[in-house]
């Protein structure tokens, strides 16, 4: 690759970090419920937004379910602003 070409750079992460929700929308992509109640465990999460962070990421969206019922939440979030990662969330807003 010469240095005029543009490598592609992975700039945005969405990260569903639980499938644990209180609706059942037909709507939702992300197939969750309140049968649910798996949760990616915060090490594998933080490995994760490591990662992105390296390969040049600046976006991150995390989502779920529901993800304001992730017990480690502020942990995820203090982490990725440590990271520098613009972040956002998307919430059911029912929690």
């Amino acid at each position: 690759m010469t240095p005029s070409e543009k490598r592609p750079r992975l700039t945005d992460l969405t990260l569903e970090i639980t499938n644990y929700c209180l609706l059942d929308c037909v709507h939702c992509s992300s197939e969750s419920s309140a049968r649910a109640s798996e949760h990616l465990p915060l090490q594998l999460v933080k490995r994760a937004l490591r990662d992105f962070a390296k390969l040049g990421g600046k976006r991150l969206e995390i989502s779920g379910g529901e993800p304001l019922c992730h017990r480690q939440l502020p942990q995820i979030i203090t982490y990725a602003k440590q990271l520098r990662l613009e972040t956002r969330l998307f919430s059911c807003g029912v929690f």
